[in-house]
């Protein structure tokens, strides 16, 4: 009895042994795959670091774009009204050239208007000469076309200088 208790304790103690390689084995495997999964969590855990790193970067990209978009939309926005100040100092430009050129024509009438007045008080000028020279006027009718003459040109200086003050 105690031989065969004795064998079966023998064997007990071999499938023992067998348990503990089978569970040693198990353990060394557990571990292993332990060790790959913190590798492999260690590897996503640096790829995810580096894509927020990439987002990260990206974003601040995008930031400085943004900046330098507002800024140009700026410098639009600027041009802009002052290309508007430009076009309405241009159309006052034009407005009073327009002017200008009215007033000059004007002028330019009242000119001839004086040359033709300056000219018509030169004939009777010259007709009061040739008269006074070939003597068929008398003294007061002399005295009258010199007094007439006199306020003529007066009135004619007068406006030739009103016309050249004025331009």
């Amino acid at each position: 009895a105690r031989r065969h208790e004795l064998a079966l304790v023998g064997e007990l103690e071999a499938e023992l042994a067998v348990v503990r390689e089978g569970l040693e084995r198990q353990q060394e495997e557990s571990r292993e795959q332990e060790e790959a999964r913190a590798a492999e969590v260690q590897e996503k855990t640096a790829t995810n670091t580096s894509l927020e790193t990439r987002i990260w970067e990206g974003s601040l990209a995008l930031d400085e774009k943004e900046a330098e978009l507002d800024a140009a939309r700026a410098h639009s926005m600027e041009v802009e009204r002052q290309l508007g100040a430009t076009a309405a100092t241009l159309g006052e430009t034009q407005h009073r050239a327009r002017e200008l050129e009215e007033a000059s024509t004007a002028r330019a009438a009242a000119a001839d208007e004086l040359r033709n007045s300056l000219a018509e008080a030169t004939e009777r000028a010259r007709t009061l000469a040739e008269a006074v020279s070939a003597g068929d006027t008398t003294v007061g009718e002399l005295r009258g076309r010199q007094a007439e003459a006199e306020a003529t040109a007066a009135a004619l200086r007068g406006e030739l200088s009103e016309k050249s003050a004025a331009a």
